[in-house]
């Protein structure tokens, strides 16, 4: 796995995070989540799998335990972006977040 595209599919990510399929395609839709559509030659198209590079599993394993912390998906997409450490999320409230 790694940066190269040769992730994991779908599939696993959401049984991982235990989100639904729609709650994932939201979350990629709406451009919160960003996996990799072209793998080992194949083109991009409507129903094509989705594989996920190391990086972006770890913005959705964070994304998945803010959300299940009662954040919204908006916020937990911005601080799940951010990565690990401190966020703030309003004004005077920080949140940390581990790796």
């Amino acid at each position: 796995m790694g940066a190269t595209g040769l992730g994991v599919c779908s599939r696993h990510v959401r049984d991982e995070l235990g989100m639904s399929y729609r709650q994932m395609d939201y979350a990629v839709r709406a451009g919160y989540l960003r996996p990799v559509r072209e793998w080992r030659g194949r083109r991009r198209s409507s129903g094509s799998p989705r594989y996920w590079t190391d990086e972006e599993l770890d913005v959705a394993r964070r994304l998945g335990r803010l959300t299940a912390a009662g954040l919204a998906l908006e916020t937990a997409a911005r601080v799940a972006r951010s990565g690990p450490g401190r966020s703030e999320i309003a004004p005077g409230i920080t949140i940390e977040v581990s790796a």
